[in-house]
């Protein structure tokens, strides 16, 4: 579920502080228990310094994030995500995006937000246009028009690497290990 990023964003709530699984024939059903967080926070996947991350994402999702770029196709690159969590937020809209490769060449960018795609609320979903390239480093540079409850409007710029799997799978392999051996990979 991590991998598809519709399903990714109560993986990254900071405020999650118990997970309950359960299993009823082929469905998975997960509750999420979460304190009262006040303070906004924007929070961003792959995480800053991330290694492992995989290069590709092939749509396995629902809604399909593709579904407004009518005129591209699977595979893409792996989800970005960032998405702010907590109260006082009532809207985000993306300034400005981009994604550099080690070289410095800016990656095409598909992007879903809030104006585009009636899925999101605070949430901004960056796709890579063609599968990211393997063992590299990358950078974001994202900037987001914030409208806090009430309207006041600020502007919140953040820049991160991170980097790619050396080899296809590597990536899902060390994702989908327990949280202790990922930890201690990462």
């Amino acid at each position: 579920l991590f991998d598809a990023p519709y399903h990714r964003t109560p993986f990254l709530d900071p405020s999650v502080t118990e997970i309950g699984l359960a299993k009823v024939g082929d469905y998975t059903i997960i509750e999420f228990g979460m304190t009262g967080s006040a303070t906004p926070q924007l929070v961003v996947s792959p995480a800053p310094g991330d290694r492992f991350v995989p290069t590709t994402f092939d749509g396995n999702e629902e809604p399909d994030p593709l579904r407004m770029h009518t005129s591209s196709a699977y595979p893409v690159g792996y989800p970005i995500m960032a998405q702010y969590y907590g109260s006082g937020i009532e809207k985000i809209k993306v300034l400005s995006a981009q994604l550099l490769d080690s070289s410095g060449k800016q990656v095409s960018l598909l992007t879903n937000e809030p104006d585009n795609d009636d899925k999101l609320s605070n949430t901004v979903m960056l796709l890579p246009g063609k599968p990211l390239q393997a063992d590299q480093t990358y950078r974001v540079k994202l900037s987001l028009q914030v409208t806090k409850t009430g309207g006041a409007l600020t502007t919140e710029t953040k820049e991160w690497d991170f980097t790619t799997e050396p080899s296809a799978k590597i990536g899902k392999q060390k994702l989908h290990q327990n949280s202790a051996d990922y930890k201690k990979n990462y």
